[in-house]
């Protein structure tokens, strides 16, 4: 599946195995942060986006007994805009060094730069 709009574009593709459940594959994201960890900056798809508010941040810990490994996951719900595009509310998570989009939620209702 592939989801288009003129200020985002994320593709999702899936894998379906007969007898799983279809898990989509979430788009690799590049996020710069402040000296705090919080997201400034961040690349989607080729695309540039400033973080222009954060609304929250929250962290959950990994299933280590299922991995072996105890990685804590860190997500920001952030509004993040284009210049001359509307603003998009995301969750990016992050475990490690690993950003990805995490949830695409609704759009704000005014375009950046007009007043």
């Amino acid at each position: 599946m592939q989801v288009k709009d003129k200020d985002i574009d994320v593709s999702i593709t899936t894998q379906a195995t007969a007898g799983q459940r279809t898990v989509p594959a979430r788009p690799q994201v590049q996020v710069t942060t402040s000296t705090q960890g919080v997201p400034e900056h961040c690349t989607v798809r080729g695309w540039h986006y400033v973080v222009q508010q954060v609304h929250g941040h929250w962290v959950s810990g990994s299933p280590w007994w299922l991995t072996g490994v105890d990685i804590d996951t860190h997500i920001w719900r952030v509004t993040l805009c284009r210049l001359g595009g509307s603003a998009q509310v995301m969750d990016l998570r992050c475990a490690g060094q690993d950003w990805q989009v995490a949830h695409v939620g609704d759009r704000v209702g005014h375009r950046v730069g007009d007043r």
